[in-house]
């Protein structure tokens, strides 16, 4: 399986539960599923990441080559795509921003990818409802809507059978 990864997976695993000096053979592994090509981030998510330039930030920027992917013409018009169809989803570098999103989902879209997110799904969606509400919409809500996998931090370590023993 192939993946994409969105800000917030990034920052609350290596903050909140797999730090590297706990976890580190983990972010070994997260290192080497970017250079087999099977974990992938758009530009966008470094430019995130880079409003804080703390040490996930040099971590990604150290691995770029192995972590972000070029976006193509492919990208950009699946990008174009959700933008239309989410324009509430749009925002501007800032930290909490939901800048990132839709390139994340437009990569995912591109390469057959799965989303890494622990973005929850907005339940101010659902088949009883009229129109989607903006507050609480998130990148879980649009790839559900696109008919993108998507899973959190631990679902990766799952789905690849990664097991981190003391």
């Amino acid at each position: 399986m192939t993946y994409c990864i969105d800000t917030n997976a990034l920052i609350h695993s290596w903050q909140f539960w797999y730090a590297p000096n706990t976890h580190p053979t983990l972010w070994d592994a997260v290192e080497n599923l970017g250079q087999s090509g099977r974990l992938k981030m758009p530009e966008q998510v470094l430019d995130e990441l880079s409003e804080k330039e703390d040490a996930l930030y040099d971590w990604c920027r150290d691995r770029r080559d192995a972590l972000v992917v070029e976006a193509t013409e492919d990208t950009e018009e699946a990008y174009r795509t959700l933008v239309n169809r989410y324009p509430e989803m749009t925002g501007t570098l800032g930290i909490g921003a939901d800048y990132a999103d839709l390139y994340v989902v437009a990569v995912a879209n591109v390469h057959d990818a799965a989303v890494i997110t622990n973005e929850d799904i907005g339940f101010e969606r659902h088949p009883g409802m009229k129109q989607r509400k903006t507050k609480n919409y998130t990148i879980a809500n649009v790839c559900f809507d696109e008919d993108i996998p998507f899973l959190r931090s631990y679902g990766l370590l799952r789905t690849e059978g990664w097991v981190f023993e003391h």
